[in-house]
């Protein structure tokens, strides 16, 4: 299968075949005065007023798809800080097959934990037919 043609779990964000819990949760969205700096107002003529809110949701996980997903950004984070590092690294001449090796453990268990996250969307009497 060509590369452009795969399914990407992330994209499939709760659509799992596994048993979901309604769970709330709340969010903090910050106003764009806020983001842009504008608040408190630079001048004393005009008073913006904050629009920044916390908004409590509901919404249904499945605790085996969310474990996966934080697998996966604890992977990301970890890549993140090892692309750095050899990046430091490779600049000033070092050696650097430990990391080189670790990112290629990184890749593999990304596509392992990908793989499961797709695994948990096809119906079970689906995978007869594969």
């Amino acid at each position: 299968m060509s590369a452009d043609l795969r399914s990407d779990s992330k994209y499939y964000h709760g659509d799992c075949k596994c048993t979901k819990k309604e769970v709330p949760s709340t969010i903090a969205i910050q106003c764009a005065n806020c983001i842009d700096g504008i608040y408190p107002p630079t001048n004393n003529r005009t008073v913006e007023i904050c629009k920044c809110r916390d908004v409590e949701i509901k919404h249904f996980i499945c605790k085996t798809c969310a474990r996966i997903r934080d697998k996966i950004d604890e992977l990301n984070h970890e890549l993140d800080i090892l692309m750095i590092d050899m990046n430091y690294e490779i600049k000033r001449y070092m050696d650097c097959t430990n990391k080189v090796e670790r990112l290629q453990s990184i890749s593999n268990e990304l596509q392992q934990c990908n793989r499961q996250l797709l695994e948990n969307l096809v119906n079970d009497d689906l995978e007869d037919d594969w």
